[in-house]
């Protein structure tokens, strides 16, 4: 029996005194001409707490594109904060003039709402939802991708963040300082626990 078996090259580890580590590239590719927009939300978890949302858009060479992070008062769930992020990523796209773009965050919800399944929200989230449909119908090409957390670094840290800010911060062509790092993380690799993946 003929047997071919094609393996890719495997991911290099590490064995350290806290366990083997895996270098773990983050960064896909969108599709051509197509930006990638990250997205996530933050809260405490406090009743009638603050919280933040955060967002970062890159085009297909990863090179960053712009960035948003903003506080959310009175936030009501985890549901709000991620949909809030992810329209202010939409609507900075959308006034970015991209037609195409490809969608990844962490929260299952979300992401199983933009793939079309039904989700059950609450009443209080159903405006933002529309608003959400409202942006995505405008785009000539969408694509969803859900990643795991340490894949949405970037986008996690400025929604913690924006939790802290007054009042929405907008970067345009060159990344805040606080997330640089990250992004490049996301291209050439991190070293993660191999249970983290």
């Amino acid at each position: 029996m003929d047997t071919n078996l094609t393996l890719g090259p495997a991911q290099p580890t590490l064995d350290t005194e806290y366990g083997v580590l895996v270098h773990s590239i983050s960064w896909v590719t969108p599709f051509e001409d197509s930006w990638r927009l990250n997205f996530s939300g933050y809260t405490t978890g406090a009743a009638n707490g603050n919280a933040g949302a955060g967002c970062v858009l890159r085009d297909q060479n990863a090179i960053f594109k712009a960035a948003c992070a903003a506080p959310i008062k009175d936030c009501e769930n985890v549901d709000m904060t991620e949909l809030v992020a992810l329209n202010l990523g939409l609507d900075i796209a959308l006034r970015q003039g991209v037609d195409y773009i490809e969608i990844a965050g962490d929260y299952s919800n979300v992401i199983r709402l933009l793939a079309g399944e039904s989700i059950p929200f609450p009443s209080s989230v159903q405006s933002l939802i529309e608003e959400c449909s409202y942006f995505l119908a405008k785009f000539r090409g969408v694509m969803i991708r859900q990643v795991t957390i340490h894949a949405n670094e970037p986008a996690n840290l400025l929604a913690i963040f924006g939790s802290g800010f007054e009042e929405p911060l907008q970067w345009f062509d060159k990344p805040p300082p606080e997330i640089a790092d990250s992004l490049i993380s996301d291209v050439i690799g991190r070293w993660m626990p191999l249970d983290g993946l």
